[in-house]
């Protein structure tokens, strides 16, 4: 158990207690590791059981010693919304912090082995973080994509103002973060995104196929090669983590930011699920 799981345990929707395995289920097919995040009926919220299951289940990965690659899965239509209305209020009033979703989030980044993300489904706000910190992602031309912070007026946090331009580009990440608006997967390939998109159905296989062709090589190697590849982006979120939490704590207390969550967070959900 790390530091933060009981403190996630403990926060407001801790009474939540459902195992691992009742929100992801663990596979392991010889070099490949899957985890799919299984909680459709809360559209795979980042609610404390999945905070806590996904960083031990990367975990469970790294020990196994015939795994070199994790796929990070979702549901079909959603891969993950974020967090829940209840969750965002509290950390508008000051009693939720990200601190401790920050665990999960940045879990695929911290885990020795490449993790790919299948944002088969719609991935919004934290979830989208959680997709992007993967070492290599691969969306559907039909799903939704959004970093919502400034949607509801908060700044963001994670360590993404760093992550996501990294990972988007300048110019298109700016944008999304201002705007707060809600991209298809075809949107984000027409603006040069360096992300693989394809047709929904092919998202899965898509992933499949990078997954192998990377469990050729020995695992050591994926190892050295990740934690070469990453140290930059370790370093540069681990840099602003402080000051993004600063800032959202000061944006949070604005009056009008409880006002747009609590209005506005089922605002478009009748065409697409917004999330937090």
């Amino acid at each position: 158990m790390t530091a933060l799981e009981p403190v996630v345990a403990g926060l407001k929707g801790g009474e939540d207690q459902r195992t691992d395995d009742e929100v992801l289920k663990l596979e392991f097919d010889g070099p490949i590791v899957r985890l799919t995040i299984n909680d459709p009926v809360n559209r795979n919220r980042l609610l404390p059981p999945v905070l806590r299951a996904i960083p031990r289940a990367m975990d469970k990965a790294v020990a196994n010693p015939e795994a070199k690659v994790v796929l990070l899965y979702g549901q079909p239509d959603m891969f993950c919304a974020g967090a829940t209305r209840e969750d965002l209020l509290s950390m508008a009033k000051g009693e939720f912090s990200s601190v401790f979703a920050d665990h999960c989030i940045r879990s695929p980044m911290r885990c020795r082995l490449p993790v790919i993300s299948v944002m088969q489904g719609h991935a919004i706000g934290g979830g989208l973080l959680l997709g992007l910190y993967c070492d290599t992602t691969v969306l559907s031309e039909r799903s939704m994509y959004s970093v919502n912070f400034l949607f509801y007026g908060f700044f963001p946090s994670m360590g993404a103002t760093e992550m996501i331009p990294r990972r988007l580009g300048t110019p298109l990440a700016t944008e999304m973060f201002l705007t707060g608006a809600q991209y298809r997967g075809a949107e984000l390939r027409r603006r040069n995104a360096p992300l693989n998109v394809v047709a929904h159905n092919e998202v899965p296989a898509e992933a499949e196929r990078i997954a192998r062709k990377m469990a050729g090589s020995p695992r050591l190697s994926l190892e050295f090669m990740k934690k070469h590849m990453g140290r930059h982006l370790y370093q540069a979120t681990d840099e602003v983590w402080f000051e993004e939490k600063r800032l959202q704590d000061i944006t949070c207390e604005l009056p009008e930011v409880q006002r747009h969550i609590a209005e506005d967070y089922w605002a478009r959900d009748s065409k697409n699920p917004q999330g937090g």
